[in-house]
């Protein structure tokens, strides 16, 4: 079988001489389509090298800043380490003790038997037998504060306060008493016996056989006793 000029061409070299004429212009240079692609691709490598440089930067700053605040802070650290308290001025607190000291208590407290008759008026009415048997216009008591042993009164001056307290001291009336405050506790002992009966006679029970049986039973010793006058028989305890 014999291969004729016709159907296989000498040589391949005027194919790819036609191929490389479309990527080059007349003038020998790049085609203009192509040259637009490079000039693209040529741009976008330079602003992906500033991204990448502002970004350097940036890091750059994040990390002189982190170097800077922990250096900071442990400058500060010295710094306090370093410093020493001021010695007090001895006032120095005195406003602070002065405040904290708790004010006289210039009250004045009326102890009522549980079932004295004056529980069963109001405080208005209470008020108003105190200052007419003292002697003092109605103005001197300015508040009267109901409590369980009785009333809590607030004088207007200490003058008027320490004629309603001479009034309380000539009452009489052990069931009513009118004391000034004090920082005593003051307790009920209700049903205490007149006298104990022995085997050889009735005993009075005074008030330091009721001193004698709290302190056996409660450890405590009263300050001071007073009897109210009682059917039940009661006894004020202040400690």
């Amino acid at each position: 079988m014999i291969n004729s000029d016709h159907n296989f061409p000498s040589s391949p070299t005027p194919l790819r001489a036609g191929a490389s004429d479309h990527l080059l212009s007349k003038s020998g240079r790049l085609h203009p389509s192509l040259l637009t692609i490079a000039n693209a691709m040529q741009q976008l490598e330079t602003e992906r090298r500033e991204r990448m440089g502002l970004a350097q930067e940036f890091l750059e700053i994040i990390d002189a800043w982190t170097k800077g605040k922990t250096g900071s802070k442990a400058r500060q650290d010295q710094r306090q380490g370093l410093l020493l308290p001021l010695p007090k001025k001895p006032g120095g607190n005195r406003k602070e003790t002065e405040s904290n000291d708790s004010k006289e208590d210039k009250r004045i407290f009326l102890g009522l038997r549980p079932d004295h008759a004056w529980r069963k008026l109001s405080p208005l009415a209470i008020k108003r037998m105190i200052t007419e048997k003292a002697g003092v216009a109605a103005t001197a008591i300015t508040e009267l504060c109901s409590l369980r042993s009785g009333y809590a009164i607030e004088c207007v001056s200490d003058a008027l306060r320490d004629t309603i307290l001479s009034f309380g001291k000539s009452l009489g009336d052990t069931d009513a008493i009118i004391e000034a405050a004090s920082d005593w506790t003051s307790e009920l002992v209700p049903n205490v016996p007149l006298s104990i009966r022995t085997l050889d006679s009735n005993v009075i029970v005074t008030s330091e056989m009721v001193a004698n049986e709290c302190l056996a039973v409660c450890g405590m010793l009263p300050i001071q006793l007073r009897p109210m006058k009682s059917s039940i028989g009661q006894f004020i305890l202040a400690g």
